[in-house]
């Protein structure tokens, strides 16, 4: 049979269709050869391999590994992964691909498995499934921990989408491992941590610009507003002030970690 007649083959056959990798990938190929009227010696292999893959004899066996032990067991994770762009999900529809192909999983590959499936045990899933309503519940402060942290993250090249999402859609109600990855992480603890202190320098109290700040540095100031905005900073000292400079008529804004107690000169 010439390479035109089983590239039509091939790309006609039903099982290799429901695989969009490997039909994409068959096409491909296909279009070269009308291209070129050849396929060239990296492509040449494919051909072959594709047409054993997807030859009757190979989807047969394959059929017997579908209804293994581990198949069944990855499919049942995956319809509990609630997050269908995560990695976890990624990495069950990887594996489970490889178990239907007849892979044997390897050990650090069960693990992970494990791992997932104590994630996503019916009491997991019964609290996620009780998240939406803690969440937009004003008295336990999860939307306004998450709306804090995402305009952290905001300025940081990491979680945008999701930050986004909080920020611009109201009616957005991230899921638990979303919620958990912005609010629970170490940058995340020390934002929240500033901003929820309570503030060193009170409203209306007077203070000094330390040397170290950005801006009219040893400058007597007066506390306008404390929490004038979120942090920025993930450190020690980063709760944001809204001060004016003593003689100035245009407040500015600092980090706590930028001011100090006015001590009157000494006589």
């Amino acid at each position: 049979m010439s390479i035109s007649k089983r590239l039509e083959s091939l790309v006609s056959n039903p099982h290799l269709k429901a695989n969009k990798r490997d039909y994409n990938f068959a096409v491909s190929l296909q279009e070269a050869y009308r291209r070129q009227g050849r396929l060239t010696p990296g492509r040449r292999p494919w051909l072959d391999k594709l047409e054993e893959k997807y030859s009757e004899a190979a989807v047969a066996e394959r059929q017997t590994h579908l209804q293994s032990p581990i198949v069944i067991r990855l499919e049942q994770l995956l319809a509990r992964i609630e997050d269908k762009s995560s990695w976890a999900c990624g990495f069950a529809e990887s594996v489970l691909s490889q178990a239907k192909e007849g892979k044997v999983l390897s050990r650090r590959q069960l693990e992970i498995v494990a791992k997932l499936e104590l994630e996503n045990t019916d009491e997991v899933l019964e609290q996620r499934a009780g998240f939406a309503t803690q969440y937009n519940d004003e008295s336990t402060g999860l939307k306004e921990r998450m709306t804090i942290a995402s305009k952290y993250y905001m300025t940081t090249p990491y979680f945008r989408d999701i930050a986004r999402e909080v920020l611009e859609n109201e009616n957005f109600v991230p899921t638990l491992s979303q919620y958990n990855k912005i609010v629970e992480n170490k940058y995340a603890k020390k934002i929240l941590a500033g901003h929820f202190a309570d503030p060193k320098f009170p409203t209306g109290s007077l203070a000094q610009l330390r040397a170290t700040a950005p801006q009219r540095a040893f400058k007597k100031v007066m506390v306008i507003k404390t929490n004038y905005a979120s942090p920025t900073s993930a450190c020690a000292g980063n709760k944001v002030y809204q001060v004016l400079p003593i003689g100035e008529t245009t407040p500015i804004v600092v980090e706590e970690r930028h001011i100090k107690t006015w001590r009157a000169a000494k006589k």
